[in-house]
């Protein structure tokens, strides 16, 4: 089920191959980001997060392909903090 802060996204999943998918992830994994090609991305979920932490993380990986993230080259520690920030 999508809230209403998952509708602004909407458009970034329909005009990029972004499919959100779930996945049994270790509990300190809310959730990840694949890249399938140069232009399809795959954001894996955390199923046994609640609804609001899952759409937080949707949310989360989603900021992450829009800033091209894996484009850059940097660390994903280094990455994250700064996300964070």
């Amino acid at each position: 089920m999508i809230d209403s802060r998952f509708f602004a996204y909407k458009k970034t999943l329909e005009e990029n191959d972004i499919q959100i998918r779930y996945a049994e992830l270790p509990p300190t994994f809310h959730g990840l980001v694949v890249r399938e090609d140069v232009s399809a991305y795959s954001i894996y979920i955390n199923p046994a997060l609640n609804h609001e932490s899952q759409i937080d993380t949707a949310i989360h990986e989603l900021e992450h392909i829009k800033k091209k993230d894996f484009d850059k080259m940097i660390d994903i520690n280094t990455l994250e903090l700064l996300t964070h920030k």
